[in-house]
């Protein structure tokens, strides 16, 4: 007996398997990669997302508003479209001004860090209840998690995410390679988070008396205060710890000499490096990753590139910043979510930061949202330091 065709779905909704998985993308901030998802199935994990999501309010609120960014993406297509060539160009002139101006405030004696613990609050779980490392954990519960551990992220689980998504990606791990699993749920602790945070801030202050906290597992550090009282000092410790966990090389040729660029991000680098190993034992194990560079913003998505327990530092020359930035989404900038990511992409033809910094986007730079000018200015300008706010 021939098969009765499938019904199709309602408005709004996506038609495919393969739809839903760019609708579950593009519409849930769960549905993205974080640290430890590289090299999983995430066509197929975002299909299940899709039906256990589906029907819901919340997807249903989440639709609407797509279709809403979608009404802003057609208007600024068809602005664009009756922008005359003079306005185009007067644009691209503005541009160039910013350019020069940011560049002739470059600074190379300038360096950020920002720290962030690895899975923090799962880590700090394992930490005490070690019988769990081996098993997918996640903290929170069935209605949302607020991290996941990095085996259960194997399974697509994540922060972010409702509960009952992430244990039904676990039992349903054989339709993308994975065994079955049980998602492991451990109520939080603030309490004790906070503890250990305090434990590494003492730490951090040390470096940087005036850092800054993005949430309890993340920290801003200006260290360019610390970076050039050592190099005259000639190295040494450094704010009373033993150097032994530093690299330690060419201590001895910066005594007394001015830091800038890459031989600041050396040193840098070997600071940073002790930072990670003294919070990690000052913790009893908890691991951080870190990155750094010649402001925050470009710091902040640098702690992302060497996830668990590492650090990169992005260079401080003009060719090096760029080379880092060039390849990235534009959804590694922070601030820019989903809505801004779907203008950008739709609207203007820019899906990667490198994309943002061509010249052909300065005909429309009135037109790109004004967090994307962030890219610009943290490519080209090592100041406004100690501004933290744009990248939380």
């Amino acid at each position: 007996m021939p098969r009765s065709p499938s019904p199709s779905p309602p408005a709004g909704q996506p038609s495919t398997a393969s739809d839903a998985g760019d609708a579950v993308k593009a519409i849930y901030v769960f549905a993205n990669e974080k640290g430890g998802m590289t090299d999983i199935n995430r066509g197929k994990i975002n299909e299940i997302i899709a039906q256990l999501s589906q029907s819901s309010a919340y997807t249903a609120k989440l639709l609407k508003s797509d279709r809403r960014v979608d009404e802003t993406v057609a208007l600024l297509q068809q602005k664009l479209q009756l922008s005359d060539e003079g306005a185009r160009r007067s644009a691209a002139a503005v541009v160039a001004r910013q350019v020069a101006a940011l560049e002739a405030s470059r600074r190379a004696d300038r360096c950020c860090a920002v720290i962030d613990f690895d899975m923090f609050y799962a880590a700090v779980e394992i930490r005490d209840r070690p019988e769990l490392a081996d098993k997918p954990v996640a903290v929170g519960g069935i209605g949302m998690i607020s991290t996941a551990n990095y085996v259960a992220r194997r399974w697509g689980v994540r922060s972010a995410m409702p509960g009952f998504i992430g244990q039904a990606l676990c039992r349903r791990g054989p339709e993308f390679g994975m065994p079955r699993g049980e998602l492991v749920f451990v109520r939080p602790d603030f309490a004790k988070y906070t503890a250990v945070a305090e434990v590494a801030r003492a730490i951090f202050r040390e470096y940087d008396p005036k850092m800054t906290a993005g949430s309890l597992d993340e920290a801003y550090l200006d260290l360019t205060d610390h970076l050039h009282k050592r190099a005259r000092d000639g190295g040494g410790g450094g704010a009373g710890d033993d150097s032994g966990d530093c690299d330690g090389g060419g201590e001895g040729e910066r005594r007394g000499t001015a830091l800038t660029g890459e031989a600041l991000g050396e040193l840098a680098g070997e600071v940073v490096g002790e930072i990670r190993a003294r919070v990690k034992e000052a913790t009893r194990g908890l691991t951080t990753s870190a990155g750094i560079g010649p402001n925050f913003l470009l710091a902040k998505i640098a702690a992302d590139v060497r996830k668990p327990d590492g650090q990169f530092c992005t260079g401080w020359s003009r060719e090096a910043v760029l080379s880092f930035l060039a390849p990235l989404p534009v959804r590694k900038v922070p601030g820019v979510g989903r809505v801004m990511e779907k203008v950008l992409s739709k609207a203007l033809g820019v899906s990667s930061c490198g994309e943002l910094l061509q010249p052909r986007c300065s005909r429309d730079t009135a037109e790109i949202p004004p967090r994307c000018h962030l890219v610009r200015r943290a490519a080209l300008d090592g100041g406004a330091v100690r501004d933290t706010s744009a990248t939380r």
